[in-house]
């Protein structure tokens, strides 16, 4: 047994002296070449030659070399770490920004696929009859789509293939979003509002607060989950001077009651 133990440890050595080897004879031009011929840095560094480009030695007992990258105005872009042994890159993280002339690609290619997709269709979105911005990024390596419709508008993501700027096969749309729907307070607090001065506009209620002096009006949802028809309740102090139901989907005062 004390002999199986003493062979693992020399087979560890061994492997051991072996990654130590490999990391001390490779050279830096060795390890770049590695990441100049490994996707995605073959595209990249062959549309970004003025990337600022770093190779080190790490020595950790893997025989791993890290290659960091940065673009000419010195924004960090991320790294590569590179086994010379294995002759690949183990792990990768980068920014990859588009090329002017990607960004007009991704431009026509995400509006060709967005033009005809069924969730637009079904929303009743004709990107043709409004303004459409789309740009890339490359932190969520998606295609960000503000589609302008006043309160309407929409915000939508599409990818394509592997998510680079330069792949423009195998679309996805990946979410559609409302940017303009309101928090549950603004909308409560928008629809008192407004129930309260369509109520307001009613003659009756009118002539009955105008001598008044000074009063105050609440409002409240009645129907339950269609929240669209609303009491409205006017006071003078405590006591009850008027009060109204009104339908904001039509925009109707359906019943007056005057105290």
């Amino acid at each position: 047994m004390k002999l199986r133990w003493i062979g693992i440890a020399v087979a560890a050595l061994m492997l051991a002296a072996a990654s130590v080897s490999a990391q001390e004879t490779a050279t830096a031009e060795q390890v770049l070449a590695i990441v100049t011929t490994t996707y995605p840095y073959s595209v990249a560094l062959e549309e970004h030659p003025e990337w600022r480009i770093e190779v080190f030695n790490t020595r950790n007992r893997y025989g791993i070399w890290r290659v960091q990258f940065w673009d000419a105005s010195g924004e960090e872009l991320g790294y590569a770490d590179v086994s010379p042994q294995r002759g690949a890159i183990m792990y990768y993280e980068g920014l990859f920004y588009a090329t002017e002339a990607e960004k007009q690609a991704g431009y026509d290619a995400v509006r060709a696929f967005l033009g005809t997709h069924s969730e637009l269709e079904a929303l009743g979105v004709d990107l043709d009859q409004l303004d459409t911005w789309i740009d890339y990024d490359p932190w969520g390596r998606v295609w960000n789509v503000w589609i302008e419709d006043g309160y309407d508008s929409l915000y939508a993501a599409v990818q394509f293939g592997d998510g680079m700027p330069w792949t423009l096969d195998d679309p996805e749309l990946i979410h559609i979003a409302f940017p303009n729907v309101l928090s549950y307070d603004e909308w409560y607090e928008e629809n008192e509002n407004q129930a309260i001065m369509l109520a307001f506009q009613q003659v009756d209620i009118a002539g009955a607060l105008r001598d008044q002096g000074a009063w105050n009006a609440l409002a409240a949802p009645t129907d339950g989950d269609m929240q669209s028809v609303w009491r409205v309740e006017f006071f003078s102090g405590d006591q009850l001077i008027a009060s109204a139901m009104v339908d904001l989907t039509s925009q109707q005062v359906t019943e007056i009651s005057i105290a």
